[in-house]
């Protein structure tokens, strides 16, 4: 037996072969992630906006999100931010990948991790399973698609390495 569609819309999708699924969850991290990318949000609201969606922070005070910075609303639980991360504005971080090897329309999920004290620079595109190391920097837009070490300089389409950050040990007084 078929299951009968409430409104003229989901029938017409049903007719091209889509399944109609309402996902409260879904719904309820789509209205949070709009309402954090709008301009008049103040910065630390977005930060636990985005927490609530599910995005995994190492410690909440110590980011800070830009205007209009899209976390994937789909899977959240599968990203993860360390401490004294800066995510300017336009940043985007996908965790559900087109999968080229299987068939049509087959998607696969996949961990963002980015590490403490990364900066990503404007409209940086992270779309792959990937890893951001420690103290590193991702040029404005760049599309990361693969790991970067730590203390790298990146940029680019496919983000490249352009070169790596020097810290001098801090000696202590005495």
């Amino acid at each position: 037996m078929e299951k009968k569609h409430s409104t003229v819309i989901d029938k017409k999708w049903h007719q091209l072969g889509f399944k109609v699924i309402l996902n409260p969850r879904r719904i309820w991290n789509k209205f949070l992630c709009v309402l954090s990318r709008q301009a008049l949000t103040h910065p630390k609201m977005r930060v636990l906006l985005i927490s609530s969606m599910g995005v995994n922070f190492k410690d909440l005070k110590d980011v800070f999100i830009g205007r209009d910075v899209y976390f994937d609303e789909l899977h959240p639980e599968l990203i993860f931010v360390g401490r004294n991360v800066y995510f300017t504005e336009g940043v985007r971080i996908i965790t559900h990948f087109y999968d080229k090897t299987q068939p049509p329309h087959h998607h696969r999920l996949g961990h963002v991790v980015i590490e403490d004290d990364v900066f990503l620079g404007m409209n940086v595109i992270i779309a792959d399973t990937v890893r951001i190391g420690k103290r590193s920097v991702i040029g404005a837009n760049s599309v990361v698609t693969e790991d970067i070490p730590p203390n790298t300089i990146a940029a680019g389409v496919p983000c490249r390495t352009v070169g790596e950050r020097e810290f001098e040990e801090l000696s202590s007084p005495g």
